[in-house]
């Protein structure tokens, strides 16, 4: 079993653009007909992106993955709202 941590980084040719939604949701797409067993999101945005992909699965084979994040606990209500299956929260937020 696999699961996927994506962590928003800027890309190495511009330090400055991370990767479009579009080529997060053929990210996503990718790593569900991989059969990856669940996606870890650092950002509220992310798990948006990656969780209405994944939505695209509902009732196929292979169905949506989970979406997690791990994100501050700031973010933790906007991630929610964006779709996260769970959350990880670190004690440090607390």
């Amino acid at each position: 079993t696999v699961g996927i941590e994506f962590a928003v980084a800027a890309s190495e040719v511009d330090k400055s653009a991370p990767l479009s939604k579009n080529e997060i949701s053929i990210l996503s797409m990718q790593l569900r007909k991989s059969k990856v067993s669940s996606i870890w999101c650092d950002t509220a945005d992310m798990v948006k992106t990656f969780s209405e992909e994944q939505a695209t699965a509902q009732g196929n084979f292979p169905g949506p993955v989970p979406v997690i994040f791990t994100g501050p606990l700031k973010d933790l209500q906007a991630a929610v709202d964006a779709g996260a299956s769970a959350i990880v929260a670190s004690t440090e937020d607390w």
